[in-house]
């Protein structure tokens, strides 16, 4: 009776096998393929979206009214230059139109002796992305040197910030969060300064301040396909225009090392960016 049930369990093991030995394995092409219509719907999706703009400032719409048909002023603040064209250009061609945009770094990025010529190259670029060299100010502070190993400290900034924000007129600020995108300390030290000087209450009531959202290492390098992740809350700017993003870091000559290239090509920021408020 034993070995006459051993049989059976034996038979059944047979049988199930024989059942997984019919299935058919998807062919590689169909693999490719679905692959290549997810990612042309990512881009379809990203190109979509790209014609939104985002509203920073409340109530102004064009030509704010009050103002004498005069736009409001919107701050992109950064730490170096080519910050903007590695990280913002989703914002700034989501605003352009709508704001009087400036741009504000906190260095000129002299990390390895070039600062004058990075200074240019930051005009270049913004210009390629619709902010004119008279709207781009850089900042060259002994206080605030580029480098991961160089303290940027709240008071410094400071000392820049607020004249800016009172001589601009500024009504918002977009810069890092508290991750840095890339996590490089002079981006964080400027989000820092940022929620330190609004809980000190040294920024005008109404000024509106926005961080650029950091993402785990899995999300950083998916490209366009950063359009179909489901919504988490706060603003968000598109673009698919990767040529215009290339032109800007083209401009960019004296940092021009290859895995530059590779982030804006597979890098989210290039095609998506997520804006939240900071408290």
């Amino acid at each position: 009776g034993v070995q006459e049930g051993l049989g059976r369990r034996t038979e059944g093991v047979q049988h199930s096998g024989g059942a997984d030995e019919g299935a058919h394995p998807l062919p590689p092409g169909s693999v490719a393929a679905a692959l290549c219509g997810l990612l042309l719907f990512a881009i379809l999706r990203t190109w979509s979206l790209s014609r939104g703009q985002l509203s920073l400032v409340d109530g102004a719409v064009g030509e704010s009214e009050g103002r004498g048909g005069a736009k409001s002023n919107v701050l992109l603040l950064i730490a170096h230059p080519d910050d903007e064209a590695m990280f913002f250009v989703p914002t700034l061609l989501a605003i352009r139109e709508r704001y009087t945009v400036h741009v504000l770094s906190m260095s000129n990025g002299d990390f390895d002796g070039l600062g004058k010529t990075r200074e240019e190259e930051l005009r270049k670029s913004c210009s390629l992305l619709g902010v004119p060299s008279d709207r781009v100010t850089v900042v060259d502070d002994p206080g605030l040197q580029d480098g991961k190993g160089n303290h940027w400290d709240e008071e410094h900034i400071e000392f820049h910030l607020l004249p800016f924000i009172k001589r601009e007129k500024i009504e918002a600020i977009v810069s890092f969060d508290e991750q840095g995108v890339s996590g490089h300390p002079n981006h964080i030290a400027l989000h820092s300064a940022l929620v330190k000087l609004r809980k000190a209450g040294r920024f005008p009531p109404k000024l509106r301040l926005l961080k650029l959202q950091s993402v785990p290492i899995w999300r950083k390098f998916i490209g366009p396909l950063a359009a179909l992740e489901p919504g988490a809350g706060g603003l968000s700017a598109f673009s698919i225009d990767l040529p215009l993003v290339h032109r800007a870091l083209q401009a960019h000559r004296s940092q021009a090392v290859w895995y530059r290239l590779l982030f804006i090509i597979f890098g989210r920021y290039t095609f998506a960016n997520t804006l939240r408020d900071i408290e």
